[in-house]
């Protein structure tokens, strides 16, 4: 992993100033703490920080080409690059290290643009051709590498992260459709950001830039549902070889590597084929919580016995100060998944340990894993009955009841409430298969006039609506599953990965996310997936002789965090200050409307309602505001 920016001038005469560049690599450095490299060349200037992880020796970048016409710097690993420079290095390409990086620069050389069809990896990459003066950059199909770039009638200037961008002197406004965004879907869906003038490159998208004009493509899309069927025993072994091979794949590094293990379906088959694959030790890593209803350390350490692997297990003891002052702002921007704390402190014990680890990220997208595609397969039986009765019977009697003190999300009575909520949104609008915080008629009462006077209902049109929009005509599961694909995977799960694992210096590697994997589960009829109510069928199947019966059995828990309690208890007064104290969310105060605020926080103090997500979303983004205005993001 590595970080890289870059600046282009698009007058020639301006000279690329070595010590801004400098600055915006600074804050890359937990991306890359081993080295840095610069090459400034006039009116183009380009950084990068590394953490080694291949070729240890000759890695560095930026890398030239054999005539120092054209450079690359490079974020990301590819795996199939030994093949890709054999057939290079028979068609006279000439090599000076042993890096993926090179390889890139060289396939660029063969096939322009094209080349990133033949790469098999996660990347965000920007090649620069000194004498054409043109930028070519792309980033991986499923969006596990970031590349964020500005541009106005002067300059190009982009990096792995906003903060590297904003080092430049680049102004930060807020962009108010974004504002919305993050808090009706969770996320701020790319080309946008939570800032008017910086951009997000989409997943699967590559840029072409030459003397100020900018190009924009997609050259990869998730093929949709096939409609044939080729039987279970075929997708079976399929499965079972390409899942293989992406392990094995993801086991090349030159420093020592272990895994994830939550106890779950998805990361036990990636230690599974781990164990296989690898002919010494393979190391497991796992983290509880002191509340038992949130730790699941006894089913990852039951897998680490079957397996036989040298695991690891700790319990988490939260700085919560520490998290919201120092780690929660290295993301740039508003971030409400509450699993990002979890996440964070995972890859903290882990590169105590190891340099690289493999997870389970995207098995549940892949293979209907969330609860809520069942929801969405059980939700054309609800609206069967009779309107009248749903309406002014049963959900009047579930509002009636009260919901306790636990976890949002966790208790039936509130998946209950959850799934009533999701059937009524996709009723009234069947594009909305995502999760919120704030379904519609709540989103407007948390906004204030003021801030809702700056909506344009066009202008806020976010990407994922159209994604959603454009998947619309499959089956609701598929319609959801395609969706989030596309959009919740990407911009929330795979950015709180990216940025929770840089933040340690550890890489993180996803087997599933492999293309070629994700090509074949598309043509897998989803009757295999989601087979009655049983989640993740294939998966399960292909691997029932690999995990004990109760590993393969379990309900999914996710890697939820107690942040409902911790409002009503430990992080009460910080609540309360950040939300209600002018102070301390200053510029956010012309966003919100205080009184709904306050009704909310009360409920849920008062064990009324469970507004933990609610409230945690509000409290994320007032403590964004407040850093933001304060400087303290760039750091």
């Amino acid at each position: 992993m590595c970080g890289i920016c870059g600046i282009i001038y698009f007058n020639d005469t301006r000279q690329v100033a070595g010590e801004q560049l400098s600055a915006m690599s600074s804050l890359l450095e937990r991306r890359g703490p081993d080295n840095s490299g610069f090459a400034i060349k006039g009116a183009a200037g380009f950084g990068h920080t590394r953490l080694s992880i291949i070729d240890l020796a000759t890695g560095a970048q930026p890398i030239f080409n054999e005539d120092k016409s054209k450079l690359i710097i490079f974020n990301g690993e590819i795996y199939n690059f030994r093949e890709l420079k054999e057939g290079l290095i028979n068609k006279g390409h000439i090599f000076l290290t042993g890096s993926d990086t090179e390889v890139i620069l060289h396939l660029y050389e063969e096939k322009g643009r094209d080349c990133v069809d033949d790469l098999q990896g996660m990347f965000a990459f920007a090649i620069y051709d000194l004498k054409e003066r043109t930028l070519f950059a792309a980033r991986d199909r499923l969006g596990q590498k970031p590349f964020y770039y500005y541009m106005d009638d002067e300059k190009f200037i982009f990096a792995s992260e906003i903060k590297s961008i904003l080092a430049t002197g680049v102004t930060s406004e807020i962009d108010p459709c974004a504002v919305k965004a993050f808090f009706a879907n969770q996320f701020i869906q790319a080309p946008r950001t939570i800032y008017k003038n910086i951009k997000k490159l989409r997943a699967a998208h590559t840029i072409s830039l030459k003397r100020g004009q900018l190009k924009s493509g997609r050259y990869w899309e998730m093929p949709l549902p096939a409609t044939d069927d080729m039987g279970l025993s075929y997708y079976k072994e399929e499965l079972r070889s390409l899942l293989s091979e992406s392990v094995r794949l993801r086991l090349i590094s030159d420093v020592p590597l272990g895994a994830f293990l939550s106890g779950g379906v998805d990361s036990s088959i990636i230690a599974y084929l781990m164990k296989r694959e690898s002919a010494g030790d393979v190391k497991t890593f796992s983290i509880g919580f002191k509340e038992k209803s949130y730790d699941e350390r006894s089913y990852a350490r039951k897998v680490a016995n079957h397996l036989k692997t040298a695991h690891k297990e700790y319990e988490v003891t939260y700085d919560i100060d520490g998290f919201l002052t120092d780690v929660l702002p290295y993301f740039d921007a508003p971030f409400g998944d509450t699993s990002s704390i979890g996440t964070h402190y995972l890859c903290k014990v882990t590169r105590e340990n190891v340099t690289v680890a493999l997870s389970g990220d995207g098995g549940d997208e892949l293979f209907a894993g969330y609860n809520r595609y069942l929801a969405g397969k059980l939700a054309k039986t609800y609206l069967a009955v009779p309107k009248a009765l749903r309406k002014n019977v049963i959900e009047n009697f579930i509002k009636m009841l009260p919901e306790g003190a636990g976890y949002y999300g966790k208790s039936v009575l509130k998946k209950l409430k959850l799934f009533i909520d999701h059937v009524n949104r996709t009723e009234a609008n069947p594009l909305l298969v995502l999760t919120t915080p704030f379904p519609a008629r709540e989103l407007d009462d948390l906004l204030c006039n003021e801030f809702k006077a700056l909506l344009d209902d066009e202008a806020c049109r976010i990407y994922a609506d159209e994604i959603s929009e454009k998947y619309s005509k499959l089956d609701i599961v598929n319609h959801m599953m395609y969706t989030d694909i596309n959009t919740y995977l990407p911009e929330d799960i795979l950015v709180k990965v990216d940025m929770m694992s840089m933040y340690n210096s550890l890489e993180v590697r996803s087997p599933f996310l492999d293309h070629k994997l994700v090509e074949f589960i598309s043509r897998v009829p989803l009757k295999y997936k989601l087979n009655g109510s049983r989640q993740k069928f294939i998966l399960k199947e292909a691997f029932a002789d690999a995990l004990p019966g109760e590993i393969m059995k379990r309900k999914k828990q996710g890697f939820m965090t107690p942040v409902s309690s911790w409002l009503k208890d430990e992080l009460k007064e910080t609540a309360r200050r950040v939300l209600f104290d002018d102070a301390a969310s200053a510029g956010a105060g012309n966003i919100f409307d205080s009184k709904y605020i306050r009704r909310l926080f009360d409920e849920h103090c008062d064990r009324k309602i469970d507004h933990g997500l609610k409230l945690w979303f509000i409290f994320v983004y007032k403590r964004f505001e407040a850093m933001r205005q304060s400087g303290a993001l760039i750091k």
